[in-house]
């Protein structure tokens, strides 16, 4: 068998593992969810939201009389609650504090979070610690808190990694930089639908045992996906300085010039006041995540409904 047939098969079946992950999401309805990147969310008195997904930087308030109808997904920032929460909060990471007048109908499942729930708070579900006994808010953060020499040294590896799986896999590659770049909304729409079900998925399964392991194929899964799409990503962008530097003409070097101008824009906005490496990172994450599943990690070519001509 060809070596292009076993790298095909091979994402064939991590394709089908994602898949079956994915399809026993809400099989009640349909998942929605509001997702908390950045800034200040309040649900003041007397209004209702849906459920929740907070990350990053940013704060959700619910006061006392707001009503937050639905789950709450703690990955980063502030959640303070003195309102009702019509469902389970899970926390992993970030700041928690349920005040005295905060009605919980739901389970809440302390992660990592530094919690602070007062005694006199209702709670109708259980208070729970997770069981895979994630790190806490005080441990050190490899990535954020590493080293100069770390940060390099994983430069190092992502401009080789975008070689290698340009020499390796170019035509993937290039089904999903087409995805990408000239269908870039289609793919940012999957991409957030992915990341929420996904999300709510792997947080449900990292406070039990059994399917902590599962969760953590999950979130191996998103990872290979979204660096995928990177990659992909670092490929177009090859291509544009190949028009202008006659040296990138071969599809590894482009893939790993385009790894490298990513990765010093990313850097220039980290030490920019008022902006944040969140600006690239978050939008060009959740596109390629979505360009690699509009795709199938670039085994088929990604052409839009109205594009599509019907069989004779």
């Amino acid at each position: 068998m060809k070596s292009y047939r076993i790298r095909h098969l091979l994402i064939t079946a991590i394709l089908i593992c994602l898949a079956a992950w994915l399809s026993g999401c809400e099989q009640a309805g349909v998942y929605s969810a509001k997702l908390v990147l950045d800034g200040d969310l309040v649900i003041p008195a007397g209004q209702q939201e849906s459920a929740l997904v907070a990350i990053g930087t940013g704060s959700l308030t619910v006061k006392g009389g707001g009503t937050l109808v639905g789950d709450i997904y703690q990955i980063g920032g502030t959640v303070w609650i003195d309102g009702i929460v019509e469902g389970d909060i899970s926390a992993l990471s970030g700041d928690l504090r349920i005040g005295p007048t905060a009605e919980i109908f739901g389970d809440v499942l302390l992660g990592g979070s530094n919690a602070t729930v007062d005694p006199s708070a209702y709670i109708r579900g259980e208070l729970l610690e997770s069981a895979s006994q994630l790190p806490d808010q005080g441990q050190r953060n490899f990535i954020t808190d590493a080293s100069p020499g770390w940060r390099l040294g994983q430069a190092v590896f992502l401009v080789l990694l975008a070689a290698a799986l340009g020499r390796g896999l170019s035509a993937p590659l290039k089904r999903v930089a087409i995805a990408l770049f000239e269908h870039w909304l289609p793919s940012l729409a999957l991409g957030i639908l992915i990341f929420l079900v996904g999300l709510s998925l792997i947080v449900q399964m990292m406070f039990t045992v059994i399917l902590f392991p599962v969760s953590m194929l999950g979130l191996a899964l998103l990872g290979i996906a979204v660096l995928f799409g990177w990659v992909a990503a670092g490929v177009a962008i090859g291509k544009l300085l190949a028009r202008r530097l006659s040296r990138l003409s071969s599809l590894p070097l482009q893939a790993a010039a385009g790894m490298v101008v990513l990765l010093l824009v990313q850097g220039v906005l980290a030490v920019l006041p008022g902006f944040g490496a969140g600006i690239l990172i978050i939008p060009l994450s959740i596109a390629s995540l979505g360009a690699v599943g509009l795709t199938r990690f670039g085994l088929v070519r990604f052409i839009p409904a109205d594009q599509r001509q019907d069989p004779d």
